[in-house]
């Protein structure tokens, strides 16, 4: 789906912006991700539910700063979710992973190639050492999972993103099957 958006300056019409996206994230649309996030929320498996529900919204919006009925639709189903241990509103949310904690500052789906994977940012002194990055990047991504395990079955991987104080970050992104 593309949408794009014009400026008329006087008789000319001038280009404001282009966005271009998927409809559908590994071959499925919005109505499938709204039925899984049904039945993950009838099994009670919450979180799921609510990341589901997140992702069949950004597909059905055409634009991530414009909503439709369906769009508002789908809000008012999912608010019932609204979790308090995630991260929203800009309060983060406490993450411990041995040696430390973390403050979390986003946790949410996302395509990576053809699979939706969990992205998780967190607040982070300093991402200049990768090797450490890295291994605190793991840490949390196992924290993550053993906090919420349920996400297991519901993605395809974890991205933890390490965010330094200036906004730079480092990723990792690590598969299920290889999180231990």
């Amino acid at each position: 789906m593309f949408s794009v958006i014009l400026q008329q300056a006087g008789t000319d019409w001038k280009l404001g912006g282009l966005y271009v996206k998927s409809a559908r994230v590994a071959g499925h649309d919005s109505d499938w991700f709204v039925a899984r996030a049904r039945e993950y929320k009838t099994k009670g498996q919450i979180h799921d539910a609510w990341f589901y529900y997140l992702e069949a919204n950004s597909l059905l919006s055409p634009l991530p700063f414009m909503a439709t009925a369906a769009n508002d639709k789908l809000s008012e189903e999912s608010q019932a979710l609204r979790l308090a241990d995630l991260p929203a509103d800009g309060k983060t949310v406490d993450l411990a992973a041995a040696p430390a904690t973390y403050k979390l500052t986003a946790v949410f789906p996302q395509t990576v190639g053809d699979d939706l994977d969990l992205i998780v940012k967190y607040q982070a002194a300093d991402i200049s050492n990768t090797n450490q990055a890295y291994q605190v990047n793991v840490a949390v991504i196992k924290a993550l999972l053993a906090k919420y395990p349920e996400v297991r079955d519901a993605f395809a991987g974890v991205v933890a993103r390490a965010v330094d104080p200036s906004g730079r970050d480092y990723g990792t992104l690590l598969a299920m099957k290889d999180v231990k």
